[in-house]
């Protein structure tokens, strides 16, 4: 997982901006994985590789990222840059897939 363009996105947000992006895997509405937060200007590559098994197709095959800004951790919450989805019904056939998908509630950024 590696994110692009998020300057636009640290501009955007509330506040003072920490610039420690993270990235959260959500499947049926429960994160089922995430990286750590590090900073890396407008792009943060977080070399993780997830395995997420779906179990159900009809309900399990969509995958939402969040990105967010990391907070202070005591009274500060993390601050959402942006989101996408994704349908992974497409990559049955079990092989490697290197995707660009745009993140959405944000004028620039994605993430790969």
């Amino acid at each position: 997982v590696e994110g692009l363009n998020l300057t636009r996105a640290f501009a955007h947000s509330s506040g003072t901006v920490r610039k420690a992006p993270h990235c959260s895997v959500r499947q049926a509405g429960q994160i089922v994985c995430s990286t750590e937060g590090h900073a890396r200007g407008g792009s943060s590559l977080w070399e993780a590789m997830f395995h997420i098994p779906i179990h159900n197709w009809a309900k399990d095959s969509v995958l939402k990222f969040e990105v967010k800004d990391k907070g202070n951790g005591m009274m500060e919450d993390d601050r959402m840059l942006g989101d996408c989805k994704m349908d992974v019904r497409q990559f049955v056939d079990d092989s490697l897939h290197c995707l660009t998908i745009p993140l959405e509630n944000v004028s620039t950024g994605s993430i790969i």
